[in-house]
């Protein structure tokens, strides 16, 4: 499924422009997905309909999933919740760099659809753009969101990062 590249699209009263930063490509793993349409944090539940926490690299090699699927995934407000397994310190290192929340900005229909159907434990490919995202609406103060490159951007608990991935193309691998 193929989407263009980002742009300015007006949503409402604001303005919505997607700048991108650096192209994207990755095969991985999804640990969870939230499902923010019709949330209330506007516009960025209309840009952004959906988060996936996924895994790559070292954390998605299926000899580790009976300790890494009993990690509980949660959100709160658009931030991922990990319960993790402290006493399984040899993954700590790669809790770091191989696991991101993906906040994806969707405005493709048929790339919506695919998302839609993703389930836990699914494979998936990306493509697309790494963004930050600007929101200005008259009368108030422009609000950014994203804009990070750096995967080990670790938010409020040391174990997740969270990048904002404008989704062109995404192939869901079934068996």
């Amino acid at each position: 499924m193929k989407n263009e590249k980002p742009s300015i699209l007006s949503v409402d009263e604001a303005e919505i422009e997607i700048v991108a930063i650096a192209t994207y490509n990755t095969t991985v793993k999804v640990m969870a997905k939230r499902n923010y349409e019709g949330g209330k944090s506007f516009p960025w539940d209309v840009v952004s309909p959906y988060d996936l926490f996924f895994r790559w690299g070292e954390l998605a090699k299926p000899e580790h999933d009976n300790i890494l699927n009993k990690i509980d995934y949660g959100y709160v407000e658009r931030k991922a919740n990990l319960k993790l397994l402290m006493n399984e310190t040899k993954f700590y290192n790669s809790y770091r760099s191989y696991q991101s929340n993906t906040h994806a900005v969707i405005l493709d229909e048929d790339i919506k659809d695919l998302i839609k159907k993703i389930e836990i434990g699914d494979i998936v490919h990306f493509d697309g753009y790494l963004v930050k995202v600007i929101s200005r609406t008259q009368g108030f103060q422009d609000t950014t969101w994203g804009g990070e490159t750096d995967i080990t951007n670790a938010g409020i608990d040391l174990f997740s990062s969270c990048e904002t991935f404008f989704i062109t193309n995404a192939i869901l691998y079934t068996d």
